[in-house]
């Protein structure tokens, strides 16, 4: 009966029939969709699963490999150490040591050949001597950096470099710049004394026979000597290594207007007269030298008015105190006012001053163009008087500065002293043989050089 009914219905009902159906369908294909994919995660974890296997069973199969390949060599091992005798293995073990220790002595690992640079007061001999190296030395004792240690340990090197190129040495140093050296008083000790002021007691032979090259410094204080270093490390350009090896002694020096000069006497027996500021200007010696007259000539340097001066020598080895009495014009000359003490000896200058005037007169009658020699003109040896001097001096006198034309002056007269004459305009007073031109000051009765 139900069954009829529900027979009727649908057929009294289509759209629900429709409906239900589709529902159905529904459900099926999202159970199907659920299955395949149930499926395929089966599937994927299978291959997982796969895939672990086979490489598990790789590595068990490399392992078998490895094993089978280590009994293998420990076989050929066993197989070798059967095979090779006792005696052979000792017999390689001594080639291999010869071998080792033979090497390094072998021509390939000796020295070939030295090279130097940057040495001035050392020979090349003695800087491979300090390094203790020598061509043919072996390579396995002279490496470059115990060749460097042996040449920084001497005082007189500053810096050393040692490079290998092959079979040959290149050693590179770099010395002090040495000033001068001195003698202690006590001990007899020499020291070396370096642009930077440092003092270098000289121990060794080598460095003895460097003292060629140096200026002996004599009786300087210490504050000189720091001022000549300041000099050399100020004009590094002027003050070369060759400058300072012309000097043989550097003697301390004293003038009125600078108690601190310097004498240098140099290696060819000239003389320069010099302030430790003015030092520089020996760069200019080579070039003054060309134009020098006379052997033991003197200089003095002007670095302040970048001038180089020929002086009398005997005029500046006197003291001041004997210029007066020795070198210097009388006061007679110069101070009208001036009367000697003894009448006599005034008396016997005035007769010996007539004998000579009247021998002049006979000379001029018996020669007319012969120039008469008087007591206040003597002969100048030199037959000419250097020109010294150009431009505008400011000149100090007694009655004042006055600024003069040295060059231009043209009225020298002969005076009382020989070889030196007298201009009545300017009251200055010129040396014939060196044409140096001077101030006179009456009141210490000396004559000062312009």
């Amino acid at each position: 009966m139900r069954k009829k009914n529900s027979t009727n219905k649908q057929n009294q009902d289509p759209a629900s029939k429709a409906k239900k159906e589709k529902t159905l369908k529904a459900k099926s294909s999202t159970a199907e969709h659920k299955e395949r994919k149930a499926q395929a995660k089966e599937k994927a974890k299978a291959e997982k699963i796969a895939r672990q296997q086979e490489k598990a069973a790789r590595k068990a199969q490399k392992a078998k490999e490895q094993a089978k390949s280590e009994e293998i060599s420990a076989s050929d091992k066993s197989y070798k150490r059967r095979f090779i005798s006792k005696p052979a293995l000792i017999a390689y073990a001594i080639l291999a040591l010869a071998a080792f220790v033979i090497f390094p002595f072998t021509q390939e690992n000796k020295i070939r050949a030295l090279t130097c640079s940057g040495n001035y007061y050392y020979t090349a001999s003695q800087i491979y001597s300090i390094a203790d190296v020598s061509v043919n030395n072996l390579m396995i004792f002279n490496s470059p950096e115990k060749m460097e240690k042996r040449l920084e340990a001497d005082p007189l090197i500053e810096e050393a470099t040692v490079t290998r190129e092959g079979q040959d040495i290149n050693i590179e140093v770099k010395e002090k710049f040495i000033v001068g050296y001195y003698v202690e008083a006590k001990g007899n000790a020499h020291y070396l004394v370096t642009s930077e002021d440092e003092r270098i007691r000289m121990e060794s032979d080598l460095a003895m026979r460097t003292l060629v090259h140096y200026p002996l410094l004599v009786d300087l204080s210490d504050e000189v000597v720091a001022r000549i270093c300041d000099q050399v490390r100020d004009n590094p350009q002027y003050l070369t290594r060759e400058v300072i090896e012309r000097v043989a002694e550097i003697q301390p020096w004293v003038e009125s207007y600078d108690k601190e000069m310097l004498k240098l006497i140099l290696q060819d027996g000239n003389t320069v007269f010099t302030s430790t500021d003015s030092l520089f200007m020996m760069s200019t010696y080579n070039q003054v030298l060309q134009k020098l007259q006379g052997d033991n000539v003197c200089l003095r340097l002007d670095g302040a008015n970048g001038s180089v001066q020929k002086i009398s020598c005997t005029y500046m080895y006197l003291d001041p105190e004997d210029r007066a009495n020795n070198r210097e014009i009388p006061k007679k000359v110069v101070d009208p006012n001036y009367k000697e003490e003894d009448e006599e000896d005034n008396s016997e200058d005035k007769e010996s001053a007539g004998d000579k005037d009247s021998e002049n007169k006979d000379t001029e009658e018996s020669d007319d163009q012969t120039q008469p020699e008087t007591p206040s003109q003597p002969a100048n040896p030199y037959g000419y008087v250097p020109e010294l001097y150009s431009g505008i001096y400011v000149v100090n006198t007694p009655n004042g500065s006055m600024s003069i034309d040295i060059a231009a002056i043209n009225d020298w007269e002969p005076s009382a002293l020989d070889n030196f004459q007298h201009s009545p305009s300017t009251d200055l007073f010129r040396a014939m043989d060196s044409g140096i031109v001077y101030t006179y000051e009456a009141a210490t009765d000396t004559f000062w050089p312009i």
